[in-house]
């Protein structure tokens, strides 16, 4: 194994490589499996004597792909905001790459391989706990780089985090691989792929004939910037649209059991008192987003309506900075509702559903079902909503929830407990969508489990630190 290093321009070339492979790999491009070879460019070029400025310089670059397609819905909106999170999201390159590069110096590169993975997925770990709610990159995940069909499956076994430190794995094993049996690398890579090729054409699970379901619509209000304007106004001025809003229950059938209207349509407790008053004879449960008072303090919520009563059930966890956090505070509680027909509905809002540990709660507290409720008026020509739909889609999959996922401006689905797509309403489309949502009578728990994945990552931390001492003495020496 030579130890030379190539020249700072080859590797700099090296992080655009991939960057443009991570882009690729990520949801709403979804090409295929890149994002398993996504970093061997970085990696091949990085070695132990590759300076810290060009490491950092290539890390940078190579993060870029990603966060360009997580941000650039707010690029035209928050520039600087998009600039400093794009910065920040660069942190989980860079310093699984200074592990890597620095364990090249004294365990070699298996160990290294090692290494990279671990510092990579406790980074994630760290960035999706709800302590960091707010931060704009909290629901990254490298798991989220497989096909739409492939990353469930392998998600069950133990969560995005696992999933996640698999593919990074894989992508620096390969790395090694390359660097020390490259002839053998092509025909590993090629029985891999055919290998998840085979596993995803192969059935999830036999349907049972002993589910059950619950008939769900959900109303699609995509109303125009003018018209989203004037909801926010006072009710004197916001009154027909509400009223328009109910109207569009009277498409639901007769069977429908559950009724949700999108994240923030209500603006207040007279909104809130209107749209009462308009569905008091209804039999159906009803769910509404709504800007709502409790205590003396705003929160972005959902509002229950049963019959002759409604109640705030539930308030958002994690607040969008900049967009939200001046005007409301964060939650704190989960929240569930049972039907009529006994089944339990999980509920979160928007940036909610793209967080495993609450989908991971809500499903241990008991729901059948979880509805993702949101407004995507923000991201109207832009890929963050299909983007927000993918991780919801895919974290609900690993969680063993069926989802429906309610987009004010679309796209709006629903999806079994495997994360396949039923029915879905484009975006730019206003409408109803109504579907049976399956509940099956068994639910495939993780084997694994979240926290099995912080085994191996705290295993790896005695070698790591073993290394770095060696290091300093022989520097002292």
């Amino acid at each position: 194994m030579t130890t030379d290093s190539p020249t700072p321009p080859v590797v700099i070339t090296a992080g655009i490589m991939t960057g443009i492979l991570t882009a690729l790999a990520h949801s709403p491009m979804n090409q295929g499996y890149w994002g398993l070879i996504a970093f061997v460019p970085v990696l091949f070029c990085i070695r132990s004597n590759t300076s810290k400025r060009t490491l950092i310089m290539a890390g940078l670059i190579a993060s870029f792909g990603s966060a360009y397609v997580m941000f650039q819905s707010i690029i035209n909106e928050f520039p600087i905001a998009a600039l400093a999170a794009a910065i920040a999201h660069s942190i989980q390159v860079i310093f699984p790459l200074m592990v890597w590069r620095t364990l090249q110096r004294g365990g070699g590169l298996f160990h290294s391989a090692l290494g990279f993975a671990s510092i990579w997925v406790l980074i994630e770990l760290l960035r999706s706990q709800p302590t960091l709610n707010g931060f704009i990159t909290s629901f990254y995940s490298f798991a989220f780089t497989l096909p739409d069909e492939t990353a469930p499956i392998f998600a069950i076994v133990g969560g995005a985090p696992l999933l996640s430190m698999a593919i990074v794995a894989v992508n620096a094993l390969s790395t090694a691989l390359l660097r020390t049996r490259p002839r053998l690398f092509p025909f590993l890579f090629i029985t891999l792929l055919s290998g998840l090729e085979l596993i995803q054409q192969e059935p999830h699970a036999p349907k049972s004939d002993e589910s059950k379901r619950v008939e769900v619509a959900l109303v699609q209000t995509n109303w125009s910037a003018a018209l989203q304007w004037q909801s926010a106004q006072p009710l004197g001025m916001s009154k027909e649209l509400i009223v328009e809003a109910v109207s569009m229950m009277g498409e639901a059938s007769d069977t429908v059991e559950l009724i949700i209207f999108p994240e923030v349509m209500l603006r207040g407790s007279a909104h809130i008192s209107h749209f009462h008053e308009l569905n008091r004879d209804s039999s159906i449960t009803i769910l509404a987003g709504a800007a709502a008072l409790h205590k003396g303090r705003q929160y972005n919520s959902i509002v229950g309506f049963y019959r002759n009563t409604f109640e705030t059930i539930y308030h958002k966890h994690q607040l969008v900075p900049l967009y939200e956090t001046p005007n409301f505070e964060r939650g704190q509680h989960l929240a569930t509702v049972t039907l009529e027909n006994g089944m339990t509905v999980g509920i979160v809002i928007c940036m909610d559903g793209t967080s495993e540990w609450m989908l991971r709660q809500t499903k241990l507290a008991g729901a059948d079902f979880v509805a993702i409720i949101s407004s995507t008026a923000y991201g109207v020509g832009y890929w963050t909503p299909q983007l927000q739909f993918d991780v919801s889609r895919r974290q609900a999959a690993a969680a063993q929830l069926p989802m429906v996922f309610l987009a004010s401006h679309g796209p709006s689905s629903i999806t079994d407990v495997h994360g396949r797509l039923q029915a879905s309403l484009p975006e730019g489309t206003q409408g109803l969508l109504e579907r049976s949502v399956e509940i099956p009578s068994l639910s495939v728990y993780p084997f694994i489990g979240y926290y099995g994945v912080l085994c191996p990552v705290v295993g790896v931390f005695p070698f790591i630190f073993r290394v770095l001492s060696d290091r300093r003495r022989r520097r002292s020496d």
